[in-house]
């Protein structure tokens, strides 16, 4: 799904709200009203979803009632920016007709994807195209029956359009999922259909990959009969797969709908089931663009999150219409929500359960909304729709402002000022326990629903993320955070100057799996980039600063090739799309250094195996950390580097890593800090080849004499 463009049918049921609640004598001022209408069309309706005209109006789509002999029809409104109907259109002749979906045309209007029922028993496929005035532009109907599901329509790059679904495969006794790409004039083009023989495929939403593709979502199994789990496929802009992807590990992990995050990756929201098919809790994938599950993690199982109703706004954070309840069901509420990208609530607003049934939003820009749905007067359902503003960033800055001033910042002084004058450390301290204070004091959170979604002192909910259980099993050490890694391995060099490395791939490769397999890394935490752009390698690493906390541990990985500028005195990294002739994408071991500085990780290790590596250093020696307890080494802040040479070349087959590799591997101990694991393989090293491995602090980065452990997993 795009975010703020379309919206489909929900996942749970739809939510009921009220916008009356929105009041300026409640003490949630954080919320505004600008306008609510409602809209007495000619027979009862609802609305499903709302896109913005090219002009500026929104077009409000749904369904009309039971009108008679006539059937339901697609209905449309078209109203003004205020919110005043300027005229209502249905669609769809004879026949009673389901809307599933719908998606804005770059050239002009909007395409409905639906159904058709015709008779009692046949169901068609239906497609209609109309201009922003809902003029029809083409109507087709695609041969349809029990087997054939719709789900999703998004427009391809020649005006066509693709239709997902999933189909039934009456040889196989499957199904599998669907692909239908018509022409500009809703003429079929192309069918393709994905999955495996004998298994149950489906595909429930697309998005375009921003790179003139699309990645589609949905379920599969790893056997017939088997619980679902989550099922992506990238195709190119005619269809043709260029990747495909299952997650066996998420077990009735259901995708629901997508976005392309500020990063470019591609993020899924999912519904969890437990074992007896109930709905648990919402999960949020992360995917790489080329397919690779980056993160996962949950929220507090009583907040439901229902498809039609969510939003993504600037920082990749979510609005939501959803329904909260209390184990004991002693709270029961409808509720509007706004979640930061880590799922972590920024504010919650409860709603009067009146007439209102409110099931779709949409992004007009960084802090206005319009939801629409349908309201009960006089036992009739009218169309509703409000458009609301989102004062909570502006609320929350102005607190900080305030509470910093009286820590000592000067009134024209900026932030970042303020923060290089009194330290980083500090300065995220101060950040950190305002931010949690303004929930409470702006009202943001209401009291009764702290408990709930599990938000603590610090601001941090209780968030289910994979690691979690792992962490539990860490003995004596007390874990605060999570192990997230950053592997980067670079064999292919699009620059022909540049030459391949055979290693690094197959190298992170084994590395990836002695951290997964041995220690405490859960698969979800691990982001492994094969080949990666400068880009890509840079939004890796923003993510991480975005997202990791100071109680988290990170390890960087870096294999390929390495560069030193003698005249200069600047190392590099060299990403895939680098050129010899030209250091626009080359990336500077200060820039690295930099990142290490800023990710508030609790502990940092950045491992290179490249040449040249040694350049990352301020620092360098044996600091004699070895007699420290290992919970004294967890509880103070690291940031250490470990590099296979100096300012020298290295070998593609690195006999660096093959001994760091060993010892993790061979390695006994419960906690094995990262100096005793260099200083273990380091002779072998020195025996085995002309390098000299290097280990040391990365200077000026916040290094407190602590050390990265590496914690073996109980089996």
């Amino acid at each position: 799904m795009i975010a703020g463009n379309r919206y489909h049918k929900g996942l749970l049921t739809v939510i009921c709200l009220t916008f009356m609640s929105f009041t300026e004598s409640s003490a949630q001022s954080f919320l505004k009203i600008v306008w609510e209408k409602d809209y007495d069309v000619i027979t009862t309706g609802r609305i499903n979803s709302v896109i913005k005209s090219d002009d500026g109006a929104f077009l409000l789509i749904g369904e009309t009632g039971f009108a008679g002999s006539g059937g339901t029809k697609i209905l449309v409104l078209k109203v003004t920016s205020d919110g005043n109907l300027l005229w209502q259109k249905t669609l769809g002749s004879n026949g009673d007709f389901k809307f599933r979906s719908v998606c804005k045309s770059g050239s002009e209007g909007f395409y409905v994807l639906g159904t058709k029922q015709v008779g009692q028993s046949k169901k068609m496929i239906w497609v209609v195209k109309a201009d922003s005035n809902g003029n029809l532009a083409w109507e087709s109907t695609l041969s349809g029956g029990d087997g054939e599901l719709v789900s999703d329509i998004a427009e391809s790059s020649d005006y066509g359009v693709f239709v997902c679904g999933s189909k039934v495969i009456k040889g196989d006794h499957d199904t599998d999922g669907w692909l239908i790409k018509l022409n500009k004039k809703g003429t079929i083009e192309s069918q393709a259909l994905f999955g495996k023989r004998y298994i149950d495929d489906e595909f429930s939403s697309m998005i375009s990959d921003n790179s003139g593709g699309y990645i589609i979502s949905g379920s599969t199994s790893v056997k017939m009969g088997d619980d679902k789990v989550p099922y992506f496929i990238s195709v190119d802009f005619r269809g043709n797969k260029k990747w495909e992807k299952s997650f066996p590990d998420l077990v009735r992990t259901i995708p629901s709908s997508l976005y392309i995050g500020k990063d470019g990756s591609v993020v899924c929201l999912a519904e969890v089931l437990s074992g007896s098919g109930l709905f648990e809790k919402v999960s949020k994938l992360v995917i790489s663009q080329s397919g690779e599950l980056i993160k996962n993690v949950s929220i507090n199982r009583h907040l439901n999150i229902s498809k039609n109703s969510y939003i993504q706004v600037k920082d990749d954070h979510l609005i939501l219409l959803s329904a909260m309840q209390d184990q004991s069901e002693i709270i029961s509420d409808k509720y509007i929500i706004r979640l930061d990208n880590s799922l972590k609530p920024v504010w919650i607003k409860t709603q009067d359960l009146e007439s209102v049934s409110l099931g779709c939003l949409y992004r007009i820009d960084d802090t206005n909304f319009i939801s629409a749905g349908s309201v009960n007067l006089n036992n009739k359902m009218n169309c509703e729709a409000a458009v609301f503003q989102d004062l909570s960033d502006r609320e929350i800055e102005t607190y900080i402002d305030q509470k910093l001033m009286k820590e000592g910042m000067a009134q024209n002084e900026s932030k970042k000022d303020f923060r290089n004058r009194i330290g980083r450390s500090r300065y995220d301290d101060y950040i950190a326990q305002y931010s949690s204070d303004a929930k409470k004091d702006l009202s943001l959170i209401p009291d009764i629903y702290s408990r709930d979604i599990g938000t603590s002192a610090d601001s941090r909910p209780s968030i289910i993320v994979s690691s979690k259980k792992a962490a539990e099993e860490a003995g004596g050490i007390v874990l605060k955070g999570n192990y997230y890694a950053l592997l980067i391995a670079i064999n292919e060099y699009k620059d022909p100057l540049i030459n391949w490395l055979d290693k690094p791939i197959s190298d992170a490769q084994k590395l990836y799996d002695v951290l997964v397999d041995d220690y405490m890394f859960e698969k979800a935490n691990i982001t492994f980039l094969k080949n990666p752009t400068r880009e890509q390698i840079i939004s890796a690493l923003d993510r991480m600063e975005q997202e990791l906390t100071k109680s988290d541990n990170l390890l960087i990985f870096y294999a390929g090739h390495g560069y030193w500028n003698s005249v200069t005195q600047k190392g590099y990294w060299l990403a895939s799309d680098a050129s010899k002739q030209n250091t626009a994408n080359w990336i500077g071991n200060s820039a690295i250094s930099d990142y290490i500085r800023s990710i508030p990780a609790k502990h940092t290790l950045l491992i290179a195996d490249a040449c040249f590596s040694g350049s990352i250093f301020k620092t360098r020696a044996a600091f004699g950390n070895l007699d420290k307890s290992a919970q004294k080494l967890y509880d103070l802040t690291s940031r250490k580097a470990m590099t296979s040479g100096t300012l020298t070349e290295v070998p593609d087959k690195s006999v660096f890593l093959e001994y760091l590799l060993k010892q993790l591997s061979e390695n006994a101990e419960a906690y094995l800090s990262s100096e005793q694991l260099f200083f273990s393989f380091k002779p072998a090293v020195l025996n085995n080849t002309e390098n000299v491995p290097q280990f040391g602090v990365v200077g000026n980065s916040g290094d407190e004499g602590g050390d990265f452990l590496f914690i073996k997993r109980k089996k």
